[in-house]
């Protein structure tokens, strides 16, 4: 009786007797992962605006971020108070109209930073009748409550010259430092190439910043916002214009240098 394959061969297939795949040197090899990308998605802020108090627009909490970065618009009249979680802090950078945060401080416009640490909540209010739109950020952290009596509301101003630079890079700053992150600063930016890891949203104020998503160019202009999904991933950025500026934040051990 003939010998019958056992299995059925398309037919291109060799004969019984040829090497089985995955046997060979590079049949059986695995193919390569494609390399990791940041993932980056870009929003125009007129657009969004329309959306009114509505609006849910950002990056959440996942395994490769530590944080929710998130843009919200506080209607007039209407406040934004959100309660900390238990080793969380919260941070925001004002991008259009002016708002005041509690415990009370001075009206924040365009720009300014304010941070409130942890177990301290978040409470924004819009200064006057036009509303706001602000740029969230809610960290973990390890840090504790802030004792009784302390101030518990940092606010940086936008041309304040607070915080502090990165070894070898300039037109960039860390404004500040805490409750699970770093508040960046850009602008105006010299002509080079940064790579950035540990970024995890980027507004643009003024001109156009390039980012690098992988291979695509993701052009961020002014009134435009970017977030990323992966902050771990490094990401290349290049200023558009010498007049460029921006505001973002990262991770706490966030890191910039050239190339």
């Amino acid at each position: 009786m003939p010998f019958r394959w056992p299995f059925r061969r398309s037919p291109d297939a060799g004969s019984p007797g040829d090497e089985a795949p995955g046997r060979g040197d590079q049949a059986g090899s695995p193919a390569p992962r494609p390399p990791a990308l940041p993932g980056v998605t870009v929003h125009e802020l007129r657009v969004l605006a329309r959306e009114g108090p509505s609006l849910r627009a950002g990056a959440p909490r996942s395994a490769a971020r530590d944080a929710a970065t998130a843009l919200r618009i506080l209607a007039p009249g209407g406040d934004l108070n959100e309660e900390a979680r238990p080793g969380e802090a919260w941070a925001a950078f004002l991008l259009a109209g002016s708002v005041v945060a509690e415990p009370a401080t001075p009206p924040l416009d365009a720009g300014d930073l304010v941070a409130f640490p942890a177990g301290s909540g978040l409470s924004l209010g819009p200064a006057g009748d036009v509303g706001a739109l602000v740029l969230l950020d809610q960290a973990a952290t390890m840090a504790a409550a802030p004792p009784a009596g302390r101030e518990v509301v940092r606010v940086v101003r936008r041309d304040a010259l607070a915080g502090s630079g990165f070894a070898g890079v300039s037109g960039v700053r860390a404004v500040h430092r805490g409750g699970g992150r770093v508040a960046l600063r850009l602008g105006p930016p010299p002509g080079a190439r940064w790579t950035v890891t540990g970024l995890r949203c980027l507004a643009v104020l003024r001109g156009k910043v390039t980012l690098y998503d992988g291979a695509e160019a993701r052009d961020v202009r002014a009134f435009e916002v970017a977030f990323v999904a992966d902050p771990r991933t490094p990401l290349a950025l290049q200023a558009g214009t010498d007049s460029s500026s921006a505001v973002g934040f990262g991770s706490e051990g966030v890191t910039i240098r050239l190339g």
